[in-house]
């Protein structure tokens, strides 16, 4: 089955109770959602069904997140691969209640520790604020969200320890009536505004899409192809 956006008016978004505010509903992944499996390609090939036909193509980042029973991260483990390059992290989330609280990522078979990360709610906790240290940088930004606890925008920025500035980029999301996410606007520090569309493909029996292209809204060019392997309790 396959589901391509179109692009609709953004809802006005507003907050609610805290009693649903976990991970599973900031993805807005469906049922109880025990990992997710991120295969990411920076290329692709599709045949003219739009399918996905680079089996054997090697991602260059597989990320999986682990969710406990509470709907909440409880760790990430990322691979990235490309070429002769190879590093694997896995970040650990501590939380108070159904917020983020911080993380901590280390390098996988070493345990050094790479970056550790505190967050802060504000506004009726609608406004998460974060900021990082890593071993040879700083990261700080925020995030704004809806009231049914998806992610509306925000903010993110890296600089060395000397204060020279590496990264600094704002975006915004918009969904549709499904709150299926359907477009992110970027606005980078360097390169401008650009903004990238999401086609959605294969949904599987709990009503989570295994399958989603980014594609560049100018150009029409892939940026992502990501493949998801979901595992539920």
């Amino acid at each position: 089955m396959k589901y391509k956006v179109t692009l609709v008016s953004l809802f006005i978004l507003i907050f609610s109770s805290l009693s649903s505010q976990t991970d599973l509903a900031s993805y807005g992944f469906k049922a109880r959602v025990r990992s997710v499996k991120y295969s990411i390609f920076n290329e692709a090939r599709f045949d003219s069904f739009g399918k996905f036909i680079d089996e054997k193509r090697r991602p260059f980042i597989e990320k999986t997140l682990y969710f406990d029973r509470r709907g909440n991260i409880d760790s990430v483990v990322e691979v990235l691969a490309e070429g002769r390059f190879f590093e694997k992290y896995i970040t650990y989330h501590v939380h108070t209640g159904n917020r983020i609280k911080s993380t901590v990522k280390y390098r996988y078979y070493t345990n050094e520790v790479m970056e550790e990360v505190k967050y802060t709610w504000s506004e009726k906790n609608t406004k998460c604020d974060f900021k990082g240290v890593g071993i040879s940088t700083f990261t700080k930004g925020y995030r704004i969200m809806t009231y049914n606890h998806r992610e509306s925008k925000g903010e993110y920025m890296q600089e060395t320890k000397k204060g020279e500035q590496l990264l600094k980029e704002s975006y915004k999301n918009e969904f549709d009536g499904n709150w299926n996410l359907i477009k992110t606007q970027y606005n980078h520090a360097t390169n401008g505004l650009y903004s990238i569309i999401y086609e959605y493909d294969e949904m599987d029996d709990k009503g989570n899409y295994q399958e989603v292209k980014l594609i560049y809204e100018v150009t029409k060019k892939l940026q992502r192809f990501i493949k998801k392997e979901f595992d539920y309790y």
